[in-house]
């Protein structure tokens, strides 16, 4: 995956895979989805690379908007359920997309008060979101 992006359109789904009951002893791998679990399903997708993000941003008639695209994605997919495992791999891929954001915008030279104050607002809901799932509700996101 390049540059760990979040997108929405045309994204893999990708389902975490488990041991079988059945097969304990063996490295056997299915997708979840026995009456005990869950299946959960993730979007990941290889985004475009940095420059052409840029470019993308640049020509955008709203650059910020064209930024923040990844994060908002990100927040309108947000799990209600995940493993407990994942929840911290999943913030740190939201972490370095929050990074991305920052990094892209100031190469971009959009004014540096608005794009603070739309990752004050993405960071703001993103941790909302998260924080009123099963899996974010003991504190361990923000």
């Amino acid at each position: 995956m390049t540059d760990s992006t979040l997108t929405p359109p045309a994204a893999d789904m990708m389902s975490f895979l488990s041991t079988t009951p059945e097969h304990k002893d063996s490295e056997y791998e299915t997708p979840v989805h026995t009456s005990q679990r869950t299946e959960l399903n993730v979007i990941v997708e290889d985004g475009p690379d940095s420059k052409l993000r840029l470019a993308e941003i640049s020509a955008a008639a709203n650059p910020l908007l064209a930024a923040a695209r990844p994060l908002l994605c990100a927040l309108a997919a947000m799990p209600a359920k995940l493993d407990a495992a994942l929840v911290e791999p999943y913030r740190n891929l939201l972490v370095r997309e929050m990074h991305l954001y920052q990094t892209l915008c100031d190469q971009a030279n959009l004014r540096r008060e608005h794009v603070l104050a739309v990752r004050y607002c993405l960071c703001t809901a993103l941790d909302e979101a998260a924080n009123n799932t099963t899996w974010g509700r003991r504190g361990v996101w923000a």
